[in-house]
This record gives structure tokens, sequence and C-alpha cells, in this order.
């Protein structure tokens, strides 16, 4: 596969990155500043996630000081790039393009850097789940992390929607309630907004999913709430979901149904 143009600049970035730093070799985190020197679609993604390059500038800083570089005006590329490169063409037919674009370039730094100390702090598995999803739809599974969490719960959400198996369901809707549960650690932190999760932007994508779609089940709409604030909230560590349907077609008298789903980061 070709690289785009885009990705040729891209690498073209990474080489001034680590001459600027004094680095004698190009290094996948060098090439992730490289990306992020470009305006990309990718871009608010990098940002709600925290992957600036003011911040990952100082990270490389610190953990790789400047190099003696005794009048060396160009940095070869590592052996770390040069598999990004590699596993860059896979990517990018997954994401089906077809050239090698930042994009492809952006996820493969990313696997290679997990782990890393440069993401210390930085939610990188997120981010790649996102711009995955941003990209092809498909949904990843995130893994489980063990750690003292906080919670907070915005209950009894309602609003009107059209969701269900029967005709009348779907024309003429009911009310449907919304209990969402997000879990994180918020132990310390400074009595500021940017330090916790955006509960409006919750409240508005719960609606949506509410409001806007329509599913047949409210198992599925549970699903699509979930999926959607583990992308947009990269803060949060744990979240439960429930739909409830307290006027579902049943015959007899009940007092409410739910569905309920959990997800893990």
């Amino acid at each position: 596969m070709q690289y785009s143009q885009a990705a040729r600049t891209a690498f073209q970035h990474a080489r001034e990155e680590a001459h600027s730093l004094g680095h004698l070799e190009v290094l996948t985190e060098h090439l992730l500043l490289g990306l992020l020197k470009e305006t990309y679609p990718f871009q608010t993604l990098l940002d709600d996630y925290g992957f600036t390059l003011e911040v990952l500038r100082k990270k490389l800083t610190r953990i790789y000081p400047p190099a003696s570089r005794k009048g060396q005006t160009s940095s070869a590329m590592s052996v770390g790039v040069r598999e990004v490169m590699e596993t860059a063409s896979v990517v990018s037919r997954d994401l089906g393009q077809p050239d090698i674009t930042p994009e492809s370039l952006l996820i493969s730094a990313l696997e290679s850097l997990h782990n890393r100390e440069i993401f210390d702090g930085l939610n990188d598995e997120g981010l790649r789940a996102a711009i995955r999803y941003h990209y092809t739809g498909q949904k990843t599974v995130v893994s489980q992390r063990v750690q003292p969490l906080g919670k907070v719960v915005l209950s009894g959400l309602e609003f009107h929607g059209r969701h269900g198996v029967y005709q009348e369901e779907t024309r003429l809707g009911a009310r449907f309630v919304v209990d969402a549960e997000l879990s994180f650690d918020f132990a310390g932190i400074p009595d500021q907004v940017d330090h916790t999760i955006d509960y409006e932007k919750v409240y508005r994508t719960v609606k949506d999913e509410v409001t806007v779609k329509s599913y047949y089940l409210i198992e599925v709409l549970a699903n699509s709430i979930a999926d959607r604030l583990m992308l947009e909230q990269p803060k949060l560590q744990k979240l439960t979901i429930r739909v409830h349907k307290p006027h579902a077609p049943l015959p007899g008298v009940f007092r409410d149904v739910y569905a309920e789903v959990e997800r893990i980061r």
C-alpha cells in the first residue's frame, strides 16, 4: 500500500519533533507528536482524551532527555516506527482505506505504545476504541480495571420514545425512564468542572438515543446508550444503564419492566 500525502507529512513532522527535542532517533512517540501537528477528523477525539502536543511533549522530554547530536541534522526511523509502518497497512485495510493514512498510523502507534510511560494518566485504550468506532462502527470490548471508584447517578431521566415491537408503540410512543450510574475515580479531584464527568453531555446522549432513534428492544436501547457513553466520556471506568418501560404491553398488573447493562473499562 502507498502512503497518503497526509501520512508522509506526519512522518516529516515526526522527524522535526525528534530534532527539536534533541533525540537521535525518530521514535514511535515522535510519530504520535507528528500526527498531532495537523488538523485531522480525529482531532476532537484526541482533545477529549487529553492527547495534546503540550501534554505529550512534556512527558516525552521527561522520559528521554536531549542527547548530544554532534552536528547531526536528521534522525533515522527507529525499529518501533518501522513496525508501526508495517502494521498500519493492516489497519488501513480494516478501515477500508486504499492508502495508509494518518488514522491507521495513529491506531498503530497507540497500540504499539500501550502501557508505555508516555501514556501514564491517559486512557489510550478508550481512545483506540473511540477512533475505531468513529471510522468503522465497530464496538470494542473494554478491559476490566480494579480500582476504588466513586459513583454519580442520574436517576429517573424521563423521555417520550417510540420503542417496541408493536405498531402502536412506534406510532404513538410511550414514556421511558433511564437511570445512569457513572463510576469513576474522583477522590481528591480539584473543585473544577473539567475534572469530572460532563453530566449535561450524558443527558443529551441519553435523550438522543431515547427520543430520536427507535428500537424494537429496550435491551438494545440500553446497549446503545452504554456504548456511546463509554466512548464519549473517557473518565468513565464503570457504567450501569437501566432502561425502564413502565407501560410495557403486558397482559397483567406489574410495577415496572427494565433492561440493565453494565460496562467496565
